[in-house]
């Protein structure tokens, strides 16, 4: 695992307590996956919940073959980061 730029355990245990981002509500237990990396550098604002399975095959297919599969622009992923941050940040 590369070196983390900004982490915050509460934050991923409130990303995983959300919906998988792909089929909203599909019941399994989601992870907090690390959409942007740039090298070996994370921040954990730029999680988004994936459920196992889903979180699994994006590593497996890669990000480009992972969003034709599933019909999402990369915008949307943003989108869905935001709305967790936001959440997040009235939760507290």
């Amino acid at each position: 695992m590369g070196r983390i730029l900004y982490r915050n355990k509460d934050y991923l245990d409130f990303v995983r307590a959300k919906p998988c981002i792909v089929h909203y509500g599909c019941g399994l237990i989601t992870e907090a996956h690390h959409w942007r990396t740039k090298g070996s550098q994370m921040n954990d604002f730029y999680a988004v919940p994936l459920c196992a399975e889903h979180h699994r095959e994006f590593h497996s297919i890669g990000k480009n073959t992972f969003l034709k599969k599933y019909f999402m622009e990369e915008s949307y992923v943003y989108d869905c980061m935001i709305q967790v941050i936001s959440e997040y940040v009235k939760h507290k």
